[in-house]
């Protein structure tokens, strides 16, 4: 927690002398959005999302699958008269296998939900910078609840019109 704490301080520090040459100068383009928000209501999160939900749902039922057949080779074990030391080896080698296919998927559940949430907020940035640049935005800062910006007049929230840019440059429907 205090290793945010400096660099939250120096992004606040940078975030108020921005605006206060900005206000000094008056010529400034200045605006803020919610980026919760913004990243919430962004198609491309919303469709990776789902492509995410379908692979953990597909690797789940792969996980089911195995688990049953342990089980079927458990019950199977347990019936026989004498438990039998290949037969021991090969349900517990089984079972080893299985805990390390669910370890695995875990992980990769893990890295993949990582890769999309970077993909999403680098098209965010760059869809950011290029309606910063379309709009003639000095800057435009995001408010997310970590100290970076700690207050901001409602009526330079950009939130609501750059939702609707992004969204429709995912669609390709602006340039």
């Amino acid at each position: 927690m205090n290793k945010w704490l400096l660099p939250a301080g120096v992004v606040l520090a940078v975030v108020l002398s921005v605006l206060a040459f900005a206000g000094s100068f008056g010529t400034q383009k200045v605006a803020y959005v919610k980026m919760e928000e913004l990243y919430n209501s962004f198609q491309m999160k919303q469709q990776l999302e789902k492509k995410l939900k379908d692979t953990e749902q597909a690797r789940k039922l792969m996980l089911d699958s195995a688990r049953l057949r342990l089980q079927l080779m458990e019950d199977d074990f347990r019936q026989l008269p004498k438990a039998d030391t290949s037969s021991f080896r090969f349900f517990n080698q089984k079972q080893r296998e299985y805990y390390a296919m669910e370890q695995q998927f875990n992980q990769d559940n893990q890295i993949l939900a990582q890769q999309y949430t970077d993909q999403i907020w680098a098209q965010i940035n760059q869809y950011a910078k290029d309606f910063g640049k379309q709009e003639g935005y000095d800057f435009i800062f995001g408010a997310s609840g970590d100290g970076a910006l700690m207050y901001a007049n409602e009526a330079t929230d950009l939130t609501e019109k750059m939702k609707v840019y992004i969204n429709e440059k995912y669609q390709g429907k602006t340039k």
